[in-house]
């Protein structure tokens, strides 16, 4: 049914000819040995209405949890965290799979809901990583961390936007030909 819905809301991603000449070496390579240019219209689309359909399943379900919670009196006593490990591109930039440091595929969602923030919600706009999440659990539960990780603990940013922040993201990407690709994020510079 929502699958339905969405293939008459969404629009897939075209990328034209001036972007597609644009694209990195490493990307044209990828996009013709994938054989993404011989996705038909239908597929696309398809996809598209697949991805967001999918999107709007997951939030029905967290908001179960939410209410099953809530209903049970231990909303007040839980920690909830929503993430994802990663992002994919649905066409954008005539890529449809992860793999990549385009924001589509490296930004994630990642919703931290406290019990005893009673606040309005708040964004932080700091450059955070999933490695950071270890460390802030271990902080939650007031245990300290018997060997050095590459993480660090959410926990003051959370209280405070304003904290003093290292504000660098470091991502590695391997895939099946035992290929890697890094990236380093530094404030609102990106280096892949």
């Amino acid at each position: 049914e929502l699958f339905f819905k969405y293939l008459e809301l969404v629009t897939p991603f075209e990328i034209n000819e001036s972007e597609r000449i644009s694209l990195h070496p490493a990307h044209k390579e990828y996009i013709e040995k994938v054989g993404l240019d011989a996705l038909t219209c239908e597929n696309k689309l398809n996809a598209t209405a697949a991805y967001y359909a999918l999107v709007e399943f997951m939030d029905t379900q967290i908001g179960g949890i939410i209410s099953a919670l809530e209903k049970s009196g231990l909303l007040e006593k839980s920690i909830i965290v929503y993430f994802s490990d990663h992002g994919d591109l649905i066409g954008e930039h005539g890529r449809w799979h992860k793999g990549c440091f385009y924001e589509g595929s490296v930004r994630v969602p990642l919703i931290i809901r406290m019990p005893h923030k009673k606040t309005a919600r708040e964004r932080v706009r700091k450059n955070v990583s999933l490695i950071d999440l270890f460390p802030t659990i271990a902080d939650w539960v007031g245990k300290s961390l018997p060997y050095p990780v590459d993480g660090n603990s959410l926990v003051p940013l959370m209280e405070n936007s304003d904290s003093e922040w290292e504000n660098v993201v470091k991502a590695e990407y391997y895939d099946s030909r035992n290929d890697c690709r890094r990236m380093i994020l530094e404030d609102k510079w990106k280096f892949c």
